[in-house]
Order: C-alpha cells, then sequence, then structure tokens
C-alpha cells in the first residue's frame, strides 16, 4: 500500500512541478505534545508519561512539511506517536489547481479537510490512499469525489474493497454552514456523514452533526452517532456551553442481556479568560449507556465526570494545560473502575499536566 502511495505521489509531483511558473517554496512546521498523567482509584496510584491532546502514552511528534507555488506542490505530515514507534506517514500527497482554481487535485496518502463537518463528531472521507477531486463552482461551495484504493496484500488478495466517496459543503459568510458526505464500499452505501452550522446569532455557535456507519451490513446493525453543540459568550471572556452526543446501535446488535443498546452523554461547560496568561474551564459530564457497538455493557452503565482546568499561555506558540477529573459511577452496583489491585471502585481521580508546543 505504501509503494502504490509514493508511486502515485511521485507521478503527481514530477505532473505539477513540470508546470509551476513560480519558484517553488519549502515550508516546514511541527508540533509537540507531552506530559505527565496520574490515576488514582481506592488506595493504587499510577503516574505515567502521557500526551492528553494526543490521547496516548509519551504524547506526541508532528513534522509538517510543504513545497511547491500557489497552484501546484506537495505536502506532508510525519507523526511519531509515542516513544517507541518510528515516524509514519500521516499524509503525503501532490496537489495541483486547475481551471484557474476552481479544481484541485490531489493524490497519494490525502488529508482534505474541505468537506468536514462543523460539529463535534467532525471529519469527512476525503483521506486515504487514492485521488481527491474538488471543485468549487462558486464562492461558498464546493463538491467533490474521491477514490481510496484497497489495502494491497502481497500474499493476499486486497483485503479491503475500493472505496468512492461524494461529498459536498456550502458555507454562506455571517449566515450557515452545511456538508454532507456519503461512501460507497464495494458498491453499497456504507456510511454517511452529515452536518450543519448556524452563524448569523452574535456571541452564539451551534453545530449539529451525523455520522451513519455499517449501512452495508446485512441486517439491522447500521450505528447512529449523533452530536449538538452550542456555545454563548456571555461577557467578554466568559462563555458557557454544551455539548451532547447520542449513540444509537440498530437492533441487531444487542449485548448479553438482549438490549438493543442506546447511549447518551450531556456535557455542560463554562470558560473564563482570566488575562493574557491564565484561563480557566470547568465541565460535568454525564453518561448513560454503551458509546461504542464494541464495548456493549449494558444499558445501565452510568458513570459522572466533573473536570476543572486551567491554561497557561506560555507564548503564541506553547501552553500548559493542567486538570482533574473525578469519575464516579453510578452504575447499580456501583462499580466501574480498575486500577493495580483496586478493582470495582466506584471513584476514580486523575491529575493531568499537558505541554503543547507548535513551531
Amino acid at each position: 500500500m505504501k509503494k502504490v502511495a509514493l508511486s502515485l505521489l511521485a507521478f503527481a509531483l514530477v505532473g505539477a512541478l513540470a508546470v509551476a511558473q513560480d519558484a517553488p517554496t519549502l515550508k516546514l512546521s511541527g508540533y509537540l505534545n507531552t506530559g505527565v498523567r496520574i490515576d488514582a482509584v481506592g488506595s493504587a496510584a499510577v503516574s505515567t508519561i502521557y500526551g492528553d491532546d494526543a490521547g496516548n502514552a509519551w504524547g506526541r511528534f508532528d513534522l509538517n512539511g510543504s513545497y511547491g507555488t500557489d497552484t501546484n506542490g506537495v505536502e506532508f505530515k510525519l507523526r511519531t506517536p509515542n516513544n517507541t514507534t518510528a515516524p509514519g506517514i500521516e499524509f503525503a500527497y501532490a496537489w495541483s489547481k486547475l481551471a484557474d482554481g476552481m479544481v484541485t487535485v490531489k493524490a497519494g496518502k490525502v488529508d482534505d479537510g474541505t468537506f468536514s463537518t462543523a460539529g463535534d463528531i467532525g471529519g469527512d472521507f476525503t483521506d486515504g490512499n487514492g485521488i481527491a477531486v474538488a471543485v468549487t463552482p462558486a464562492a461558498g461551495f464546493a463538491v467533490g469525489a474521491n477514490w481510496i484504493l484497497p489495502t494491497v496484500d502481497t500474499t493476499k488478495s486486497p483485503s479491503t474493497p475500493l472505496a468512492f466517496a461524494v461529498s459536498a459543503a456550502f458555507t454562506s459568510e455571517g449566515l450557515a454552514k452545511a456538508q454532507a458526505a456519503g461512501k460507497v464500499v464495494d458498491s453499497k452505501l456504507s456510511e454517511v456523514l452529515v452536518g450543519f452550522g448556524l452563524l448569523s446569532v452574535e456571541n452564539l455557535k451551534f453545530a449539529v452533526d451525523a455520522k451513519l456507519t455499517n449501512l452495508a451490513a446485512s441486517g439491522s446493525k447500521a450505528a447512529y452517532k449523533i452530536s449538538e453543540n452550542v456555545s454563548y459568550t456571555v461577557s467578554e471572556g466568559f462563555s458557557v456551553g454544551l455539548l451532547s452526543y447520542q449513540y444509537i446501535w440498530g437492533s441487531d446488535i444487542k449485548n448479553a442481556k438482549n438490549e438493543a443498546p442506546i447511549g447518551f452523554d450531556v456535557k455542560p461547560n463554562a470558560s473564563y479568560t482570566v488575562d493574557s496568561v491564565t484561563s480557566v474551564g470547568a465541565s460535568v459530564n454525564y453518561h448513560q449507556g454503551p458509546s461504542s457497538a464494541d464495548t456493549l455493557f449494558g444499558n445501565d452503565v452510568a458513570w459522572v465526570d466533573v473536570n476543572p482546568s486551567a491554561t497557561f499561555t506560555l507564548s503564541p506558540a506553547a501552553k500548559i494545560i493542567a486538570s482533574y477529573n473525578l469519575g464516579y459511577s453510578l452504575d447499580k452496583d456501583k462499580a466501574n473502575y480498575d486500577l493495580a489491585d483496586q478493582t470495582n471502585q466506584a471513584l476514580m481521580h486523575t491529575l493531568k499536566v499537558d505541554f503543547r508546543y507548535n513551531f
């Protein structure tokens, strides 16, 4: 698969730079995330080096690069996800703008946020090894198509079929933005992603998006993930918000109790900017039921997370975020957390100090 992606990239690069009229320029940037995390359950406590933004041990290091002109070029991101894994290619592709910039073609291991939804789910279907085409026939409106190549195993037939996706995005400045996309795998509609964001109300941000998966699976196994995110600026530096999720799993996906799983999250939050260096925030998240078809706990699973935090901006490129999370199980047996020799506990304490640096 890497050879296919690199072949596409090399072919597109030669073609793109061969027709370049301006001298290409090289740009490099990067990102580092690491920190410390301490978890405590009962009498047990465990500390680890942990990147909270990356969501894994040791954190993450990214190196981003681009080389080209205003109309043709290449872009890449190398990522080291932890302290033991060698850097991998997060994306690497060549691109070219045609028809006076109306058409953009990308080839390689593509990354493209043109059709990302406005809500908290985010994402799109344009990423992967293949070719992506985006057309902007009018300001604020774009349509696209991309072909995602199969995963190739030299000892077997392709383990994943060819995928094809179509996308559309519309933005009206000061009014609203909307996105919709569908993904076809093996000639069957597999996933749908839609989103809407409201831009017309002063001091108010509202976005909703939904992702439907497993649509091509036999039986009623479709999975629905819906998110709503609203925030309001009460006064300068002070805002309140509410983030919610709903998880609906098809009736053919059942847990040991034969329940058709439905889960949800409700997360009110607030933030306040103290000065140019310090800002504080807090959130309370209530969770009920399963949030993943792979971990069907039962509909009686519930917990509450209380999460105060403080952000210290050291410079325009660097900041430290300190946070504390209290997790409290609301299960019927009040047992949810395990750590070391402490099992089936109702309380979990987590302290994190996270460092983030852009260069």
